[in-house]
């Protein structure tokens, strides 16, 4: 079956608005409409649709852990997640009360593969199940879980550290203000946030140490690093990339530099990069850079911000180290709030379900070719956040704002959930172009603007089939004029110059500019790539009369057949050639005075150039052969 057969059996079963029209009658009807009529062709997709729908599994992707945990406010969340390998644990902390079947667990406790069990420690005059305030971080530094808790009154911000394996839980910082990230550089932990200050806790009259948002331990106490950094709210994510610490949030300067929200730490000085991510000094329409993470020698940064914060991307950057500048990622989220590598898969989670390929999960992956979605995971429901990425016993976990995953009915997941790497959906990328008025019919979606769509054929068990359509518009703007004896042509794409009246086109004739040979009604013909736009034909009547200078040349009749009369002033020779200025007939005409008759009846059709020697110099004519 030919292209243009498939064509005419698809569109008429497929839709009730899709025109059958083979390529040759769209590309002749064109020609004859000047500009064409049919610009309401569907294109359709058919083979790739039935493809993934013969190859969709019956698996699963996204499971709950024992239905998750329990909270009783509007804050209630899991704020990380740790893999803790030297006892095979999940740890999560966050602002949480109970499992679901309704075990104390307070704001920490472990998954271990089966079971949630609370953090049960001792003190000498009391038993605690879990801790309070609420957990922000959560990390393994030196075979010790490494926790960052943030009180509701000031001044009540602490670091601790503890050792599972004894039960003993210390606090090993004080600050006077959130803390939002940790992290290793240097085998150091660092950790940073909204404080100015620290101390030394559970010591009568410490004092406070100043210190701009960031802050190192050193084994006995925490330290400024460097000048810190300042003009700004916060240091909201850290991680290591290229042999530097990290530092993203919402800040203008570090170690007496202009960073705009983003700088590096190269464990003896604070440096930008480039122009930073943001507006100009002194305008923090960047809310914030959520999450910084290395993946595969480059640097992605998330947090909230598109084009109209003077960034190039929307919700996810990427440095580019020849250029010194950060680039769009060529997809757009909405607000990214976690970012890891795991398994050489970057994890990008977002706020609100939303990115710009699938909507409707906030878990989206790029192995380093293409952005794939992870199947029918957490959505939304009133605000959806993931906070936390973590892997552990070969599986996904992500927590958060999560309350639900799968579709209708959404089951309840308690603020965690894991996710099946092994069990990849099929997505299929494909790129399209259609001609300006044309309908791209895509699996029922009747699309006609330049885009990135997406459909998905999901299986009743959960696992999706995605199709990813990047649609390009292509419109030509043509247009046709006239002047003297030359026809111009504008527009973007290859020119094919058109005989309307004969219906046919002129051989040969590709340029902007035509001399027509002789006396009809012409159009140009544009194409680029598949598509096709026409000019309106205008009438060309010939040159019979031609002014140049001061001095006036007549040829007549022309378009002529037999004979041709030119009259000028003081005639003195007469040269004819064609078009390649390759001479056809130079001295055999009688010549008079002010006129003279040249014989052109065994010249082939087509157009000559004319130059009369005059006593006053040369006359350029042109003279047409019907």
């Amino acid at each position: 079956m030919s292209a243009d057969e498939a064509m005419k059996q698809y569109t008429s079963m497929s839709h009730p608005l899709a025109n059958s029209i083979t390529i040759t009658d769209f590309f002749v009807k064109t020609l004859r409409g000047r500009k064409s009529n049919l610009k309401t062709r569907i294109i359709l997709l058919t083979t790739l649709v039935i493809f993934l729908n013969c190859t969709i599994t019956n698996a699963q992707q996204w499971y709950t852990l024992n239905n998750g945990l329990i909270g009783n406010g509007a804050y209630n969340r899991v704020n990380a997640l740790c893999n803790d390998t030297l006892h095979h644990v999940l740890w999560a902390g966050g602002a949480f009360q109970t499992t679901y079947s309704g075990d104390t667990i307070n704001n920490l406790g472990y998954w271990d593969g089966s079971n949630w069990h609370p953090f049960i420690f001792m003190m000498p005059y009391d038993t605690f199940i879990g801790i309070g305030p609420t957990i922000e971080n959560l990390m393994m530094y030196h075979d010790k879980l490494i926790m960052s808790r943030n009180g509701t009154t000031g001044n009540s911000h602490f670091v601790n550290e503890i050792d599972i394996d004894s039960n003993n839980f210390v606090a090993i910082g004080k600050f006077n203000n959130d803390i939002q990230a940790m992290c290793i550089y240097n085998d150091t932990l660092y950790v940073s946030g909204r404080f100015s200050a620290y101390k030394k806790p559970n010591i009568l009259g410490a004092p406070w140490i100043p210190t701009s948002m960031i802050a190192k331990w050193n084994g006995q106490d925490f330290e400024p690093v460097g000048t810190g950094i300042g003009c700004g709210m916060e240091v909201s994510s850290l991680c290591v990339y290229n042999g530097k610490l990290i530092a993203g949030g919402l800040f203008e300067c570090a170690g007496g530099n202009y960073c705009k929200n983003i700088a590096a730490w190269d464990g003896s000085q604070w440096s930008p990069m480039g122009i930073g991510i943001g507006g100009p000094v002194g305008n923090f329409d960047v809310l914030s850079i959520n999450a910084v993470c290395s993946y595969n020698g480059r640097l992605y940064a998330g947090g909230f911000f598109d084009s109209s914060f003077y960034v190039p991307g929307q919700g996810l950057v990427v440095w580019d180290t020849t250029s010194n500048s950060w680039n769009g990622v060529g997809v757009k989220f909405g607000v990214v709030e976690a970012i890891k590598v795991i398994q050489e898969i970057l994890y990008v989670g977002a706020l609100q379900c939303f990115n710009e390929i699938y909507p409707w999960n906030c878990i989206t992956t790029y192995n380093d070719t293409s952005w794939i979605t992870t199947g029918k995971g957490p959505v939304s429901s009133g605000s959806t956040t993931i906070l936390t990425i973590e892997e552990f016993d070969s599986g996904i976990y992500v927590g958060g704002k999560v309350k639900f995953i799968g579709d209708t009915p959404y089951i309840y997941t308690g603020f965690v959930a894991r996710y099946d790497p092994t069990l990849l959906p099929i997505t299929v990328s494909i790129t399209q172009q259609i001609c300006d008025g044309e309908i791209y019919n895509f699996n029922g979606q009747l699309i006609s603007t330049t885009g990135l769509y997406h459909d998905t054929l999901t299986a009743q068990s959960g696992v999706d089939s995605i199709i990813v359509l990047n649609l390009t518009v292509i419109s030509i703007s043509s247009s046709i004029s006239i002047s003297n004896d030359t026809l111009t042509a504008t527009g973007n794409g290859a020119v094919q110059w058109y005989n309307c009246s004969a219906q046919e086109i002129m051989p040969g004739e590709t340029g902007n500019t035509f001399i027509p040979p002789f006396a009809s009604e012409f159009a140009a013909i544009f194409t680029n790539m598949n598509c096709i736009d026409t000019t309106a034909c205008v009438t060309y009547t010939g040159v019979n009369e031609l002014q140049i200078a001061d001095y006036k040349l007549q040829i007549y009749p022309n378009p002529a057949n037999e004979t041709v009369t030119i009259t000028a002033e003081n005639i003195t020779e007469i040269v004819l050639s064609n078009l390649l200025e390759e001479i056809v007939q130079s001295s055999k005409y009688k010549i008079q005075s002010n006129t003279a008759t040249i014989d052109i009846s065994k010249l082939p059709r087509g157009i000559y150039l004319l130059r009369v020697q005059t006593n006053n110099g040369w006359r350029l004519g042109k003279v047409v052969k019907e």
